[in-house]
């Protein structure tokens, strides 16, 4: 499943600590939040409403205009 929040906060690299927060509070929450962008020309599996999902793993990858990167990886802690 894919989603993007990029044109909600901008492609600026901090960006990822907001991807890092929506990626904590959907596993904190067990939702997966609607992706904000539904343009799909490459066909790619794209969350397209928010609903409850089984989530133990999320990975968000950032990249900007000047070929940087950003990843973080979080998993759904066992209690």
């Amino acid at each position: 499943m894919v989603t993007g929040y990029a044109p909600i906060f901008g492609s600026m690299m901090a960006g990822s600590a907001f991807n890092c927060a929506a990626g904590a509070l959907m596993l904190k929450n067990r939702i997966k939040y609607r992706c904000p962008v539904q343009d799909n020309p490459h066909s790619v599996n794209l969350c397209l409403k928010t609903e409850p999902a089984d989530i133990d793993y999320i990975r968000c990858i950032k990249n900007n205009w000047s070929g940087e990167t950003a990843a973080v990886s979080l998993r759904r802690a066992e209690v």
